[in-house]
């Protein structure tokens, strides 16, 4: 007999009614009926192919060239392209536009392994920089200008720098500042904003990599709008990067089939963030105010404030909510089976939640309810967290690594060998080793106590690691 596995679980889902705190933003939907209404039909229906009239996304000279004119008019970006392969691809792309083979690239550590994968593609040097910290709350800030000045001082050959702002958990580093330093060495700043798409609808959302001089950036439509999943934007703000080179790379990385359901729910999403979106964040602002002040009574959960980041130089987007408990993780499952609210996701230490512009006042009381039900079941604030993940050094380009010989190792014998594959603890998807790089006595400690914390580890395969064959790393 077949079954449907798949859609049995998703069939589940939407039958158990949740309140969605996660991506994606358009909240089972809700974002999407001003769309079919205005459409006047079902969604389905709009899913069509390049026939006459409706344009081709890969050479656009009709409707979609005239779409995307209007998202970067109203984004204030040079050009703006949609992407059906999510912030992904984007990023890929303006990575590869920017760059030529052999390129040395600045990369913060805590981008998304989308970057790493155009290290490969782009047969470039990464050059890392090691995010500022707060220990206290076993929380990744952003980049500081000084320690891109400091690599800068270093590496003068650098030819793009790129970094995540906002981070998962709603941190904005000082674009402004790294942007004016780095044109005044010639180096490209491309910034992954896949979680600010929604920035320009409030000015207490902080402000877009594009308002602060980034050369391109992207966003994920999906993220924190109404997109449909793998909805996003790319921007090309300067003619440092090569706008003929990003289309053919876009071109090259996305389906040559792409959906019109993204495309038309990108449309869609841009013109109701510029039209309304103003107002409904008016709203979550206030929903998320009154959150807090109930969030405070609690005397063993926090709420991450920007007052916890000011201090080191960064601001904090506050419709991300980061939530500080020990035990998040029972927390995390309290709250999905004890009260119908699902988050983003939970480490040891925090939760982190995602309302969009389309999350209502119930839901928004549904969680107070439940946090104030679990407050005193055995949570307590958090007073000693992890210790973050050491730095690597690199044994060969991530390219080399990629295509060499590799063999399986139990992870206890992988110290003082380098790394044949990605290894990404989940949540939060960004990874602590990459093809190429050396593995140590305290990497391998602080992926067991990953394993240890319930964290799915991929590049892990029943404590067995990937590993280059005849490579140690270096001093070993």
């Amino acid at each position: 007999m077949i079954s449907y596995p798949l859609i049995d679980q998703l069939k589940e889902e939407v039958e158990s009614d949740r309140s969605s705190f996660h991506v994606p933003g358009h909240n089972h939907g809700r974002a999407l009926a001003s769309l079919l209404a205005y459409a006047g039909t079902s969604l389905e229906r709009l899913d069509y192919t390049e026939i006459p009239g409706l344009d081709n996304l890969h050479a656009p000279e009709d409707v979609i060239l005239e779409s995307q004119a209007q998202a970067a008019s109203l984004y204030g970006a040079m050009d703006t392209f949609y992407v059906v392969g999510g912030s992904t691809n984007g990023l890929q792309s303006l990575i590869l536009a920017s760059t030529s083979p052999g390129d040395t690239v600045a990369v913060a550590r805590n981008c998304h392994k989308s970057v790493h994968s155009a290290l490969i593609l782009g047969d470039l040097n990464p050059i890392y920089i090691q995010p500022q910290r707060k220990d206290q709350l076993d929380l990744t800030l952003g980049v500081t200008l000084e320690a891109v000045q400091e690599l800068v001082g270093k590496n003068p050959h650098v030819k793009a720098l790129v970094f995540t702002s906002p981070t998962y958990e709603g941190i904005h580093s000082n674009i402004k500042a790294i942007c004016t330093f780095c044109h005044q060495h010639g180096i490209t700043v491309i910034v992954d904003e896949a979680h600010g798409a929604h920035l320009p609808a409030h000015g207490d959302f902080g402000h877009s990599a594009l308002a602060q001089g980034a050369d391109g950036a992207v966003q994920s439509i999906h993220k924190t709008l109404g997109g449909l999943t793998q909805a996003a934007v790319v921007h090309r703000n300067s003619d440092r990067i090569s706008r003929e080179m990003l289309q053919q790379w876009l071109g090259m990385l996305q389906t040559t089939s792409p959906s019109y359901l993204l495309m038309a729910s990108i449309e869609w999403s841009i013109g109701h963030l510029f039209s309304q979106g103003k107002q409904q964040a008016d709203h979550l602002l206030g929903e998320i105010d009154a959150l807090r002040r109930k969030v405070h009574m609690e005397p063993t959960v926090r709420l991450l404030t920007e007052d916890d980041v000011l201090d080191a130089g960064f601001t904090h987007d506050p419709s991300r909510l980061v939530l500080f408990t020990s035990g998040a993780q029972d927390l995390e499952w309290a709250l999905r089976h004890d009260h119908q609210i699902q988050v983003e996701y939970a480490t040891g230490s925090r939760v982190v939640l995602v309302p969009s512009l389309w999350t209502t006042p119930q839901d928004f009381e549904r969680l107070a309810k439940a946090i104030s039900a679990h407050g005193g079941n055995g949570l307590g604030r958090v007073e000693q967290t992890q210790r973050a993940y050491p730095q690597p050094n690199q044994v060969i380009g991530p390219r080399a690594a990629f295509y060499g010989k590799k063999k399986w190792c139990s992870l206890e014998e992988a110290e003082g060998a380098v790394s044949g594959g990605f290894v990404i603890p989940y949540p939060p998807g960004i990874p602590v080793l990459a093809p190429g790089e050396g593995i140590d006595r305290d990497m391998i400690m602080a992926l067991q106590a990953a394993m240890g914390d319930r964290r799915q580890v991929m590049g892990l395969q029943q404590g067995m690691i990937q590993i280059m064959k005849g490579l140690r790393a270096q001093g070993e």
